[in-house]
């Protein structure tokens, strides 16, 4: 997590953590089953007689391969049936004080899989009838939110990139996104998902970095990420600032730029 904290940004770095990755093999809303003994091959009387059957404890149907060996058919479950909320739900949700639980429910995974509520989510915010960065802002976001917050936080990973929002917010709710995960492997995720918001519209590196320069606690955290980013619209000027940075800069702002220097694609033009 050492850019991170430093800058902001470098997913890259996971990969030498030894931190384990996320998994998605918890899922409670989808059992694993164990495979029932495959069947005699010549025997028609067998193929027949599974018809009906269920898998083990689970007690879901079974189907057979071309091996006749008896597979679990998993059966639609209620995340899997969700429809996109209605505005009018979103905005009653929204008002009465529940949406940060809904975000971070049971459906969350399932709806950060959801091209179509993802959609909903981010024309309400973007109309200005909700405000699902605003709703972060409690003052311990992992315990408010309890064990699926890493289920809320693939959520936000999907959902980030779609909203309009000014840059101190987003970087506010970004921040505490990744600091509610602690020392876990994912905890860094959303700063991908800020990544490709910056590459949405080239004012917003620029904003970022004038936070930065205001003194912006989180705009220092996300400083590789906002120099790496605005670099590709405006390579000038932001290797220019990658420089002043490195002569003038803090120690941790000085690595910052240097690691944003080394990511800037060299394919583009000056």
């Amino acid at each position: 997590m050492g850019d991170l904290l430093i800058a902001g940004t470098d997913i890259p770095r996971l990969r030498k953590s030894k931190l384990p990755p996320l998994s998605f093999n918890n899922d409670r809303y989808a059992p694993s089953f164990q495979p029932l003994t495959t069947l005699d091959a010549q025997s028609k009387t067998s193929r027949s007689t599974t018809q009906g059957q269920t898998c083990g404890k689970s007690g879901f149907p079974c189907s057979l391969d071309s091996k006749l060996t008896l597979l679990p058919i998993r059966m639609a479950t209620d995340e899997q049936q969700q429809k996109p909320p209605s505005k009018a739900e979103l905005v009653r949700t929204f008002k009465r004080g529940k949406l940060l639980g809904i975000l971070f429910g049971k459906y969350s995974r399932a709806w950060g899989r959801d091209d179509k509520i993802i959609e909903a989510l981010a024309k309400a915010h973007n109309d200005g009838v909700i405000d699902v960065l605003g709703i972060l802002d409690v003052p311990d976001l992992k315990s408010a939110v309890g064990p699926v917050f890493f289920d809320g936080q693939t959520l936000y990973c999907s959902l980030i990139p779609k909203l309009k929002s000014d840059a101190h917010s987003m970087i506010k709710a970004t921040y505490r996104l990744i600091e509610a995960g602690g020392n876990d492997g994912a905890a860094a995720l959303p700063a991908r998902a800020l990544a490709e918001w910056c590459e949405g519209d080239p004012s917003r590196p620029s904003e970022i970095f004038e936070l930065y320069e205001g003194g912006e606690y989180e705009a220092a955290r996300f400083l590789t990420l906002t120099l790496r980013t605005g670099a590709a619209f405006d390579r000038k000027k932001f290797l220019k600032r990658c420089h002043e940075i490195g002569r003038n800069g803090t120690d941790a702002d000085r690595e910052a730029a240097i690691r944003a220097l080394g990511r800037v694609d060299k394919r583009l033009q000056p």
